[in-house]
């Protein structure tokens, strides 16, 4: 009997642990940055318990949270280009087991799940694309990459979902091209020439409806700058690690989340390359040795964020609708009971979908 209830609770013990702990404690800034990313979403879509009534720098806090999925592209670049460093020859079947485990399993649960409950998003009404079963097919096979009315019908989040597979098929290139210098230059040369795609697609929203505007911001073209930025900057600092190193200083790492206050200070709105560009300085100024980034990014409590930072980020807007209405108490309240449930739920689908099949076979290794 004691064997039979050891199994469970070892596996919830490590789960726990996994939780709250750095895969690789050499690029734990990573794990942490990612949970950054992850509050910043959830606050953009909550509103943080009204905190941006504030004042002006506040307000822009909450706002600058829509920049938390071009972090996320950055970031996923950046660690997968790492764990396919030393590999000469990239194997395409153990890439691919890791990137469908690392997404599919909780993706399509909280897919089926929201159909079962009969839930949709906020956009699933607008467009009037109910999540049915042909929403389900929309998203299970990916079609949602050409036709944008089921790219975020469902989750009201998961149209990052459809971009970042799109990436995965040509992040193995991209990577390759960028161990060359002249490698590095046809990379930026079609990066730019991806951008001018996305005019040839057929246009599936009408034009009357005011939205065609979503067909440029859920398809993937906007978005191949992070991804080339993350691919990049870990060419660089594979291939030069002195360099890395010496910019792990606290003084460059203090100079990039200065910049990054003066922006809230002043600019509501920035292009997306701006956090790209941010987020790279981040990387490259944060590092085991400086101990400023250890303190804000590598700490428990960051760690844990970040760990179950794609639990959150896939989880928070459905729960933010379906509970809004039954919270009691001011809006900082609301928010607090909400956040706390967040956690609890985010806890539950990395313990059950994150970690046994992805988490806990990588443990050691790059995502």
């Amino acid at each position: 009997m004691s064997q039979s209830l050891s199994a469970p609770a070892g596996f919830v013990r490590g789960a726990l642990v996994s939780a709250t702990t750095a895969s690789h404690p050499r690029t734990a800034y990573l794990t942490g940055l990612r949970g950054y990313a992850a509050l910043g979403v959830v606050a953009i879509h909550t509103g943080m318990g009204g905190i941006g009534s504030l004042g002006e720098f506040f307000a822009s806090l909450v706002n600058h949270g829509k920049y938390g999925v071009s972090i996320f592209f950055v970031l996923s670049a950046y660690s997968i280009c790492l764990s396919l460093a030393g590999q000469k020859t990239i194997r395409l079947r153990p890439y691919w087991m890791r990137r469908i485990s690392r997404i599919i399993p909780l993706y399509f649960t909280l897919l089926i799940v929201a159909w079962l409950i009969g839930y949709q998003s906020y956009w699933g009404d607008v467009l009037n694309r109910p999540h049915d079963l042909t929403s389900l097919l929309g998203h299970f096979s990916f079609y949602n990459i050409l036709d944008v009315r089921y790219a975020n019908n469902a989750l009201g989040v998961e149209w990052s979902i459809p971009v970042e597979f799109f990436f995965y098929v040509f992040l193995p290139g991209m990577v390759l091209l960028s161990r060359r210098f002249w490698g590095g230059l046809v990379l930026l040369v079609l990066c730019h020439g991806c951008q001018k795609v996305s005019c040839f697609l057929p246009s599936y929203i009408e034009p009357q409806s005011g939205y065609q505007y979503l067909e440029g911001i859920w398809r993937p073209f906007a978005y191949v700058w992070c991804f080339a930025a993350g691919v990049l900057a870990c060419a660089v600092a594979t291939r030069h690690t002195q360099f890395k190193q010496w910019f792990e200083r606290r003084p460059f790492f203090a100079a990039s989340l200065g910049v990054w206050l003066g922006t809230l200070a002043f600019y509501s709105e920035v292009p997306h390359a701006f956090y790209s560009v941010l987020c790279i300085a981040l990387i490259f100024t944060a590092g085991p040795a400086n101990r400023l980034s250890r303190c804000l990014l590598e700490n428990r409590v960051q760690l844990f964020f970040g760990n179950i930072s794609f639990s959150m980020y896939m989880c928070h807007h459905m729960l933010w609708k379906l509970l809004s209405p039954h919270l009691s108490g001011s809006s900082p309240c609301k928010f607090v009971q909400y956040f706390i449930v967040l956690c609890v739920v985010s806890l539950l689908t990395y313990t059950l979908l994150e970690y046994p099949f992805f988490h806990k076979k990588t443990r050691g290794g790059m995502q």
